[in-house]
């Protein structure tokens, strides 16, 4: 019977960059396999076994964060142990309410310009007044949560 490192070798599709999952993922597209070979044992994350298996036990109050943004990679060399809160300020794209589609980027009707925008414990913080143009304050939203997160968000948008 393989361990469960055997069947987790043998769905990965290696490549220069992401190693993709070839087996099941999850309704959000993340890899899984099963802790043991038989369809009522409990499932694990095909992310946090490749964290695991190249670091050790994930510590406590930690989250496997795709360096990537690839939910289906199970590259070790793509994650990183990370708090919830980082995980989250590390995710690309806008949030999910978003109207104009960029990550901390407003339209200020009143003004006619646009506005930079990010929050940290519970705090809102502005890179700026306003923007005359969107691409402006995409690049001043993102040089804002560089500066409010620093290494948090190595690598993220």
């Amino acid at each position: 019977m393989a361990t469960l490192e055997e069947r987790w070798e043998q769905r990965v599709v290696r490549g220069d960059g992401c190693w993709l999952w070839s087996g099941e993922h999850d309704s959000n597209g993340y890899a899984r396999l099963r802790r043991a070979a038989k369809k009522s044992a409990p499932y694990i994350s095909g992310h946090r076994l490749a964290f695991e298996m190249e670091h050790g036990p994930v510590p406590d109050g930690l989250v496997v964060d795709h360096v990537c943004h690839t939910r289906g990679c199970v590259n070790p060399a793509h994650l990183r142990a990370v708090t919830s809160a980082e995980n989250t300020w590390h995710r690309a794209g806008a949030n999910s309410t978003s109207t104009t589609g960029a990550r901390g980027v407003y339209w200020r009707a009143e003004r006619g310009k646009w506005q930079a925008k990010a929050m940290k414990d519970g705090r809102a913080h502005y890179n700026g007044s306003t923007w005359d143009t969107f691409e402006e304050a995409v690049v001043a939203a993102r040089e804002l949560r560089e500066r409010l997160y620093g290494a948090e968000l190595q690598g993220g948008d």
